[in-house]
């Protein structure tokens, strides 16, 4: 009856006078559908009525109504739950609620994810990809994951539905593409990616503007982009590859700049670049104006005031510098560029005391820790101030400039206070943008902000006067005289000001803001007017993907699938099928129930001690540890008589010294805390982990372990002289180089980490988070190279070992690094390995070496929706994400955790799906590796994660389609429920794989060819580009960035809908998966029932005869 739905948002304007009847008609229908909901027993269809209003809330822009008939619709859990259009609807609704309500921001922008999540999940094809994959980019964006921001923006880029309308044309989104580029550091891509976008605008004298003033638009971004390309050329000369020397990339920037202002004279950030270049050509005058007319556009940027500081202090007008430095903490007190400029004037003014005061501000209002000369500072100022007594540091004359405090006693402009003011009044009624988002774009010039200069006695005049300025033209800059408070015979090395240090980010503005309402211009298709997107296309296809998935699957033929197919016949490709059983959206789990004591909070952690041989290879040990979350094995390598000091560092340094290590740089804490190192004052724990990669090799990381070990030593015993400490240490160190033999050592105690009560002294809490390396991944998977290592572990119960005919990771076909192959980890103490689950959640074994303990925490599979949500909560991703668990949040959330150590020669059994993080008490070194039992629970666990990673958008390392076919090949299953799960996996790859041939078929002929290429021995499973999910048999293959690719379908159609440029290729013929699918069968085990021997004597004829024939027939049987 009525064609709007949210498929439109966006792109129909009712606010506009012609949509007037239209928009009333709407509001009608809402009016009648109301009415008759409250009538309806029909749950479908009080839902299908509850969505209509929720679309036609969101066409009017009514967010809030929208998505309470939105909530009403879902929380009668009918089939439309699933719908693309509902979800599509809850978010944008929840996008909008996520970035206009600070204190649910989390709660509503992880909906907003989740449900256009869902959209892609349920509906590869939606008309509205595009706009899905921009509002993900930006929602992504906000939460500070540049990564997967980049990506979603690239995927729209390329999509081919931008043609069906959108709130960002292509050139918008290929500008916030370079932005993150240049976000994320890669200056040589965001610099090509401009460049490619200027290449592209028309030039202003030969467009025309029209009616509707697009090209005006037009030009207003491509102001954005020559602005941004100027400060490229400005900002980030040694990150580009140009061949130009300074001076031409300052002129390259000052001509990008103009013109990008000449387009759009509205942009205060413009000018504020464009004075940064004068200013670096020592055009101060210029700069001035430029500076000027920035703040008449950007009146409440601190950037811009700490700028004007600088400049006014190289031309030695220091009480101008210090009042726009005052005027920049005035409009944001935590702006430590500004405080540590302010510094650098006191101390140039002689003032160490108050440039000590400003450089502390400095450090306790950001991390910089990466400021080396700055630490250094503080530090020399603090030496040289404690050497000087009291009572003639209070007879000290008064300096040049006013002390600290009485700075920011003096008046400011009154014209700035009451643009604070302002300010703080509209924030409570705009919407929230993001904190970083300082800098807004202002689109009006202030007329009274005028007033700012012209009155002197408020305010310094930003162009001074002739006298003044024949000086600063004349004057030299007072770098080079900053005067060496200390005094000392090594003059140390200056401060850099703000403006010529090197920093990690550009100024606020850097950051993009989330589409407003104003993105959602009228780009529209006028077909879109009269019919829904594809509607006959969309209902065709949803009957053959309702219908299909119905055959049973268990009881059908490949002949049979193969016809039912045919019948099913459509122009339209198939989408992307589900591998779960009951084919719904996979989601995570709701907390188990009932809920928990405070009590059963910190369970006994499983354990078994072996004493025997026997026992090792018993299967009442895998029984066991197949039932709990983990298990930790003690006494394992002892009776195995496993040779432990084959993996022990002075092992691997004889062996090969030379083989690369992966090194992890992280702060050594203590296990149950996790401290934001960005705040230096005091501790707050937080989730999310910091660790940077590098490379090195075994022997230089042996190196490390020893040396460390010694600095720990020495530092421990400046602490505490006993030398019993020591030689029990270098006992441990003999053992770390030497190798473990086979014994059981004592746990070290001298592992350099403090309780949490010792951090409340300054020293051991800097001691604490002292800098560590963790060396990680070292590959032992070559069988030439490590042998006699990969031979030990031969030794090993058959349900441990790292290749068996019973672990399903044996039967991938390829190596995957860590999972069916050993890893080693050579430690420190400190070492962490954050939390995770295994790689679709298979099960992991895990050994130390020794001779240090590593401790261990985990929990059980049924709370990982629970940490999910908090992994959320913290501002990091569970599944991508690098994060460290804090216990009090765990309790508090009711979830118990499993705590233990682990000693040399333990080897701890990681049951599939349990979630788990490590860090090491001593130094030591572990392997590992992933084994998948062949049981049901094992292969259902992994399915379900295997889909929750394709709705999440992740990678899955192993490639479970791939697998499950090779199992059907080489294995026979009597497990009914294995069985089952196995062949309903079969079946929906076979009827995908069959749905993409016929539509091949139907709608390009001949001009696609098939062409066949047999696997190769240990060819790895394939993976979609762009997706990233598994693809399976049929390849689409094109080269980019001359490397061939591979593709799947969907991806395939958006890039080329003619598949032009793409190469189809087949790995295995329909007939051999038909063959494989149909003789999967399941195997019955063979009965026997024992037989009398023929030596036994006949029973006795007193027997009664009815004894005498159950005998014979159960014989006979």
């Amino acid at each position: 009856m009525f064609t709007e739905n949210c498929l439109l948002y966006g792109l129909i304007q009712f606010d506009k006078p012609e949509e007037a009847n239209r928009k009333k008609f709407l509001l009608t229908a809402i009016e009648f559908y109301e009415e008759k909901v409250k009538n309806e027993n029909d749950p479908l269809t009080s839902a299908q009525s509850y969505v209509n209003i929720g679309h036609w809330h969101l066409l009017l822009n009514d967010y809030s109504k929208a998505l309470s008939a939105y909530q009403a619709a879902y929380a009668l859990r009918t089939k439309l739950n699933q719908s693309p259009e509902l979800l599509f609807g809850l978010g944008i609704v929840y996008a909008y609620f996520g970035s206009n309500n600070q204190y649910v921001y989390s709660l509503y922008t992880h909906n907003a994810i989740r449900a256009f999540q869902q959209v892609l999940y349920t509906d590869s094809n939606f008309p509205r990809r595009a706009e899905v994959h921009i509002r993900l980019g930006f929602i992504y964006k906000q939460l500070l994951d540049y990564r997967s921001s980049l990506k979603h923006f690239l995927r729209s880029y390329n999509d081919s539905t931008l043609a069906n309308g959108c709130t960002l044309s292509k050139k918008e989104i290929l500008f916030f593409i370079g932005r993150l580029y240049e976000i994320q550091g890669d200056i040589q891509e965001a610099h090509d990616t401009y460049e490619k976008l200027v290449s592209t605008f028309v030039p202003a004298e030969q467009a025309t503007l029209s009616s509707n003033g697009e090209q005006r638009n037009e030009h207003k971004l491509e102001a954005k982009v020559l602005r941004q390309l100027g400060w490229l050329y400005y900002y980030h000369t040694g990150d580009l590859q140009l061949g130009y020397d300074k001076e031409q990339r300052l002129k390259k920037a000052i001509q990008s700049l103009e013109t990008s202002i000449k387009y759009d004279n509205t942009c205060g950030i413009s000018f504020y670049y464009l004075g940064r270049c004068y200013a670096a050509c020592k055009k101060h005058t210029e700069a001035f104006f430029t500076y000027r007319n920035c703040v008449d556009k950007l009146d409440q940027n601190a950037d811009v005031w700490c700028s004007i500081g600088v400049l006014y202090q190289h031309q030695n007008q220091t009480m101008d510098a210090l009042q726009a430095f005052v005027c920049a903490i005035q409009i944001d007190n935590k702006h430590s560029t500004a405080w540590m400029d302010l510094g650098i004037l006191y101390e140039a003014s002689s003032q160490p005391q108050d440039a000590l005061s400003c450089y502390l501000k400095a450090v306790k209002e950001k991390d910089d820790s990466s400021n080396s000369e700055l630490r250094l500072r503080i530090t020399q100022l603090q030496t040289f101030l404690n050497q000087i007594p009291d009572t003639i540091l209070s007879k000290q004359t008064r300096g040049p400039l006013p002390k600290i405090d009485e700075a920011f006693t003096l008046p400011i402009p009154a014209e700035l206070t009451a643009k604070q003011q302002q300010i703080q009044q509209n924030s409570v009624c705009q919407s929230l943008q993001q904190p970083t988002q300082a800098i807004a774009n202002s689109s009006t010039t202030n007329p009274s902000s005028e007033s700012i200069f012209n009155s002197s006695h408020l305010h310094p005049p930003l162009i001074a006067q002739p006298q003044s300025t024949s000086m600063m033209m004349n004057s030299n800059s007072t770098d080079s005289n900053t005067i060496d408070l200390l005094q000392t015979s090594k003059n140390p090395k200056r401060l850099k000001t703000s403006d010529e240090a090197s920093e990690q980010t550009l100024p606020n503005e850097t950051k993009i803001s989330a589409p407003q309402q104003n993105l959602d211009s009228i780009r529209i298709d006028k077909k879109l007017l009269n019919s829904d997107l594809h509607k006959d296309e969309r209902l065709k296809r949803a009957q053959l993907d309702q219908q299909a998935p119905s055959i049973p699957y268990s009881d059908i033929t490949s002949y049979e699938l193969t016809k039912l197919i045919k019948n099913y016949a459509s122009t339209y490709p198939p989408s992307q099928v589900s591998y779960l059983p009951d084919g719904r959206i996979p989601v995570p789990p709701p907390p188990p129930l009932p809920p928990l004591t405070k009590d059963q909070l910190n369970p006994p952690t499983p354990s078994v001690l072996l004493e025997t041989r026997r026992e090792a290879t018993s299967p009442q040990l895998q029984q066991y540890c197949l039932s709990q979350p983990i298990t930790v094995i003690r006494g394992l390598a002892n009776v195995l008589k496993l040779d432990l000091g084959l993996f022990s560092t002075k092992t691997l340094v004889e062996m090969h010294p030379e083989h690369q290590i992966e090194v992890r740089t992280q702060r050594q804490q203590p296990s149950d805390e996790n401290v934001d190192q960005t705040v230096t004052t005091y501790k707050k724990n937080i989730w999310k982990c910091e660790s940077n990669r590098s490379y090195t090799t075994i022997l230089k990381y042996a190196q490390y372990q020893a040396y460390s070990y010694h600095e720990m030593i020495k530092d421990e015993q400046q602490h505490d002289t006993s030398l019993p400490y020591a030689e029990q240490n270098q006992t441990s160190l003999n053992m770390l180089v030497n190798g473990n033999k086979t014994k059981q050592n004592k746990q070290i105690n001298g592992n350099g980490l403090h309780s949490t009560s010792s951090l409340s002294d300054p020293q051991q809490y800097k001691r604490a988070l002292r800098t560590i390396k963790f060396g990680t991944n070292v590959d032992l998977s070559d069988e030439r190279k490590w042998s006699l290592q990969l031979q030990e572990l031969a030794k090993l119960p058959l349900f441990m070992r790292v290749v068996s005919a019973g672990n399903i990771l044996s039967h991938v076909g390829y190596t995957i690094l860590g999972m069916n192959s050993v890893q080693l980890y050579m430690k420190v103490p400190g070492s962490r390995t954050p939390g995770h689950q295994e790689n679709n959640n298979f099960c992991s074994v895990n050994m130390n070496i020794g001779p240090g303990d590593c401790e261990w925490f985990g929990i059980s599979n049924e709370y990982w929706g629970v940490i999910n949500q908090l992994c959320e909560k913290n501002g990091t991703n569970f599944l991508t994400g690098s994060w460290w668990p804090i216990l009090d949040d765990l309790y508090e959330a009711n979830v118990p955790v499993y705590r233990f150590l682990q000693k040399p020669g333990d080897l701890v059994w990681v049951n599939c799906g349990c979630i788990h993080w490590v860090q090491s008490v001593g130094w030591c070194n572990n392997i590992a590796w992933n084994v998948g039992p062949l049981t049901h629970q094992q292969y259902t666990i992994s399915i379900e994660r295997y889909e929750w990673n394709k709705l999440c958008q992740v990678k899955s390392i192993v490639p479970m389609i791939h697998l499950t076919w090779n199992i059907a090949r080489n294995i026979r299953i009597n497990d009914k429920k294995l069985y089952d799960i196995i062949k309903y996996i079969l079946f929906q790859s076979l009827k995908y794989i069959q749905l993409c041939l016929q539509y091949l078929d139907l709608n390009f002929g001949q001009t696609i060819e098939l062409r066949k290429q047999l696997r190769q021995i240990q060819e790895p499973a394939h993976y979609c580009i762009n997706c990233e999910i598994e693809v399976f048999n049929i390849l689409f293959v094109s080269e980019q960035d001359r490397k061939h690719v591979v593709r799947c379908l969907d991806c395939a159609l958006q890039l080329d809908k003619n598949l032009e440029n793409f190469v189809v290729l087949y790995q295995f013929s329909i007939d051999d998966l038909k063959t494989i699918y149909d003789q999967f069968q399941l195997y019955v085990l063979p009965t026997f029932t024992p037989r009398i021997p023929l030596s036994l004597p006949a029973p006795s004829q007193s027997h009664n005869p009815s004894s005498s024939t159950t005998t014979t027939t159960t014989t006979t049987t």
